[in-house]
């Protein structure tokens, strides 16, 4: 019997985001392959749910990594015949480029548009990115096409090989629930998703929030802590109805329990929050960001996000209207069934993991 190729994934962390849940959801189904998870860090928010033939730590201090890393990358697949690596994130794509041999294919995914990150205003980040391009050419996966092209033209480089296969969600878990009331009662509850960090703008809700203080409307911020300043102040301070609540790994539950699903982001790849939330046809409000027209089209509404009131006028006429919040819903769930599936992103996954072993 012929024995499994092996397939490296390394990442910088295993804290819940989605770029770490999208790894631990394919790796669990790519069972033709022997597959190996490497981390720069000991945290990890998936154990019971991590499904791999090996988790190895480079127990790496900081993000930068002396020569020394490289060396252990590399005796980590020398010793365990890896045939192909994928990394995923920054850091992780920066160890690789520099660690894989030339003789293996590298697969790299980018997943957000990084004209628009907070990190890539920083020269030093731009400028190691382009210089380690060259040192291993790599196939280039991004979350949407938009945040591919977006990557090639911002850095002005020229493409060895590049595919979006698109960021997908699990009808399996994230399922629509058919007897969901779209009637709100007397509190209307928001849900957002998303680490709390600048890129997700929660601020931004923040100021709005104190233009609602007399309407019957919470929002709910799910995700965990990734900036100094002190939201938890800034939050009873303004006076607002805003609750934080965490991070969780069981939002397939918790997400029925709401009636919108907001997001104020200032950038993203191809939000997998958002895309739960279509699954479990939740109408959504969301920044007029390119990113989320190209993932949500005319199935959501969107708001400017320098503009606190038109982003309250647009809340409280959905809230107003049950019957364009179950449209919208609606539509959105038959959009992901259509084109965001796991089962799609696995064939195109499985197809380029084919091709690049092949060559």
């Amino acid at each position: 019997m012929e024995s499994k190729k092996t397939i490296l994934h390394i990442i910088p962390a295993l804290c819940r985001g989605g770029a770490e849940t999208i790894l631990v959801t394919t790796v669990k189904e790519l069972k033709n392959y022997r597959n190996i998870v490497v981390t720069f860090y000991n945290a990890n928010g998936y154990t019971n749910e991590l499904v791999c033939d090996k988790l190895i730590n480079l127990n790496i201090k900081n993000s930068f990594f002396s020569p020394f890393y490289c060396f252990k990358l590399r005796k980590i697949i020398r010793n365990e015949n890896v045939d192909l690596v994928h990394s995923r994130l920054f850091w992780a794509t920066m160890l690789a480029r520099l660690a894989v041999p030339k003789k293996i294919p590298l697969i790299t995914t980018i997943h957000s548009y990084i004209s628009k990150s907070f990190e890539y205003k920083k020269f030093y980040i731009r400028w190691v990115d382009k210089l380690f391009y060259r040192f291993h050419k790599s196939i280039m996966l991004a979350d949407s096409g938009g945040a591919l092209n977006d990557y090639f033209s911002y850095l002005k480089l020229k493409p060895f090989k590049a595919i979006s296969p698109y960021t997908f969600v699990d009808p399996r878990i994230f399922k629509a629930n058919t007897e969901k009331s779209y009637k709100s009662g007397k509190i209307v509850k928001l849900i957002t998703v998303g680490r709390i960090a600048k890129q997700k703008n929660h601020q931004f809700f923040i100021d709005a929030f104190k233009l609602l203080k007399d309407e019957p409307i919470e929002l709910h911020i799910y995700g965990y802590k990734a900036i100094k300043e002190d939201i938890e102040t800034q939050i009873q301070q303004a006076g607002v109805k805003i609750i934080l609540k965490g991070q969780v790994d069981n939002l397939n539950e918790l997400l029925p329990q709401y009636d919108i699903f907001v997001m104020a982001s200032v950038y993203e790849g191809f939000s997998l929050a958002v895309l739960e939330a279509m699954a479990m046809g939740m109408p959504l409000l969301l920044s007029n960001i390119e990113s989320f027209k190209e993932q949500c089209e005319e199935t959501a509404i969107y708001f400017n996000l320098i503009n606190q009131v038109e982003f309250v006028d647009k809340l409280k006429q959905l809230t107003l209207d049950e019957e364009k919040r179950k449209r919208l819903g609606n539509a959105a769930k038959e959009r992901v069934l259509k084109h965001f599936t796991l089962d799609k992103h696995m064939k195109v996954m499985n197809s380029i993991y084919e091709s690049a072993l092949g060559s």
